[in-house]
């Protein structure tokens, strides 16, 4: 479901609706190889591989929505994933 603008603004209540099993990604953020997708949808942060197009697992630790991520390269070269959540948590 890809929605642009406010996709509440056609409403009164303010709510989006979505189907089963479903639910808003709030932010994406490619690795700085672009070769991983974090992308980023309730609680959860979802890594997807793409040379594979295939998951390849999630990081979770967050008690509210995973509002924003960033994805830089560490010392060591691995992905360093930087998030910040509705909890009032950045991690």
């Amino acid at each position: 479901q890809v929605v642009s603008g406010d996709v509440c603004a056609g409403t009164t209540t303010r709510t989006i609706t979505f189907a089963q099993g479903e639910c808003q990604i709030n932010q994406i953020a490619l690795n700085p190889s672009g070769s991983v997708l974090y992308a980023a949808a309730g609680n959860i942060v979802r890594m997807w591989d793409l040379n594979r197009m295939q998951g390849t697992g999630k990081l979770m630790g967050h008690i509210g929505s995973v509002m924003c991520l960033t994805v830089g390269q560490s010392l060591l070269g691995k992905d360093q994933v930087i998030t910040g959540s509705k909890d009032h948590y950045v991690k």
